[in-house]
């Protein structure tokens, strides 16, 4: 039953990255993955997987530093 809750919400946050026209959601959700994942992943291969993602740029251009450490 763990595993299916990953998958789910897994889906969701990718769901809302790939189709959500609200950038207040997808775009920030973006900026925190962006922010947490890097920390978040420590095998190389599961960084791989999420290269995608962090590779791309900031959905908002005045993206502050310090929102982030709330």
């Amino acid at each position: 039953m763990d595993t299916r809750r990953k998958v789910l919400i897994g889906a969701l946050v990718l769901h809302r990255l790939e189709n959500d026209p609200d950038l207040q959601v997808a775009g920030g959700l973006a900026r925190w993955l962006k922010f947490e994942l890097p920390r978040f992943l420590v095998r190389d291969a599961d960084k791989e997987l999420f290269a995608d993602l962090l590779a791309k740029p900031p959905a908002f251009a005045n993206t502050h530093q310090g929102d982030m450490e709330r």
